[in-house]
């Protein structure tokens, strides 16, 4: 494949991660109705997440699209966030990709000082009856205990063990339900055998699993290949791990840091196994029957609203990603405020502004939810003028007026 058409084929992914990114906001605000029904806290942080990215914070009230010089799709510049890692595909991305390039620092810096990291999986088992809330409780309990147990602290001493980040993910399954599990880098100074720590970390394991109310974790399971893996726990190291469960293909680009990084961060980038479910993937499903219901059609995966309902009050208040700044500070890679700044500025000034919307025209973009297509179409090298075309000759044919959409904003 020739550089031109490698370059082509990275902005038709960019484009389609984008479209779907969108399309999953859209999708969010349909659901989010029916959370609001129930009447729970956890409705608050749904609510903010569906008013994202629908009103401009510029002190103008202006949006602008702007694209930075290396990079293959302009993107919007004022609009509100929500900032929600769980719910909104837009903000988990932006912030899984910033957290995952401060990790990434991380290990680079850990591996020149001659360290090394593993990546740890625990799980335990369940049935399709456990509920998410619960059973995430009380593996994060489990959790919690095995880091402050002798094995870890014996790490500490002969290991060198200077920290761990902790990542949660969540999958659903119609056979066993969901699905929690946790992915943990350990940061040693020393090498250790991998095989002889995981048989170790499982007794402990095994005992707090059942201590906190958890099914026993069996020990193995056997690959495809007939290969044994760990079940409970799950220690890997080197390339092994920058491809493991990450089946993209812009991680096969990635080094071993970059592939531990995205591994830990990129979970809405990640495409579930055969028979499973990420969020995401019932999202789109949920907001699939609602469409077909408002159409008198009967739903064709009427589990997935429940199921995806059950995720969002699971998740209320919760952290994703942990250890992250600690270990920022102790390996002396945290930036400071002015770094920060001065980041931020530079990376300001590089923008290239190709196109500046008022307000009114921002309401009209997203009454008609085209925030993706403006994108593409200014991307493609039109100009503010045509894309504004395109939209007053939608605005003309919409059985929808926009006022009434401004009642909703307002």
């Amino acid at each position: 494949m020739s550089i031109y058409s490698e370059n082509l084929e990275k902005k038709r992914i960019a484009e389609d991660n984008l479209r779907r990114k969108f399309s999953l906001l859209d999708d969010l605000k349909k659901v989010v109705p029916w959370r609001m029904e129930i009447e729970s806290r956890d409705s608050k942080s749904a609510l903010k997440a569906m008013t994202c990215m629908t009103f401009s914070i510029e002190k103008d009230s202006n949006l602008r699209v702007v694209k930075a010089p290396d990079s293959g799709m302009p993107g919007w510049k004022g609009f509100n966030v929500c900032n929600s890692v769980f719910l909104c595909a837009i903000c988990s991305s932006r912030e899984r990709a910033e957290r995952a390039n401060r990790l990434k620092r991380c290990i680079a810096q850990h591996e020149l000082n001659g360290g090394i990291v593993l990546m740890m999986t625990l799980t335990a088992p369940h049935t399709r009856d456990d509920g998410l809330k619960l059973t995430r409780g009380a593996l994060k309990s489990a959790s919690r205990s095995l880091g402050d147990s002798k094995i870890f602290r014996r790490l500490r001493i002969e290991s060198g063990l200077i920290g761990v980040v902790r990542a949660w993910e969540e999958t659903f399954a119609h056979a066993n339900g969901w699905h929690p599990h946790s992915h943990q880098l350990l940061f040693l100074d020393a090498g250790i055998d991998a095989g002889h720590l995981r048989g170790q970390i499982f007794k402990v394991w095994k005992k707090l699993c059942l201590k906190n109310g958890l099914m026993k974790p069996e020990e193995f399971t056997r690959e495809s290949d007939g290969s044994l893996k760990g079940l409970g726990v799950n220690i890997q190291e080197g390339n092994a791990v920058a491809n493991y469960l990450m089946k993209s293909e812009e991680l096969e680009t990635r080094s071993q840091s970059e592939g531990l990084a995205y591994e830990l961060t990129a979970g809405d980038q990640k495409i579930g196994k055969k028979g499973s479910f990420l969020p995401f993937d019932i999202l789109r499903l949920a907001a699939k029957d609602i469409d077909l219901k408002k159409r008198g059609l009967p739903a064709q995966n009427a589990w997935a609203l429940p199921v995806f309902l059950e995720y969002v009050e699971a998740t209320f208040g919760t952290r994703m990603v942990t250890g992250l700044t600690a270990l920022e500070g102790k390996l002396e890679v945290q930036q400071t405020v002015e770094e920060v700044d001065q980041e931020r500025e530079e990376y300001e000034a590089s923008l290239l502004v190709l196109a500046v919307f008022d307000r009114f025209k921002v309401k009209e973009i997203v009454h008609l939810k085209l925030r993706f297509e403006v994108l593409a179409w200014l991307g493609k090298d039109m100009s503010q003028k045509e894309v504004e075309d395109i939209i007053n000759r939608m605005i003309a044919k919409s059985d929808i007026p926009i006022k009434q959409f401004e009642k909703v904003l307002l």
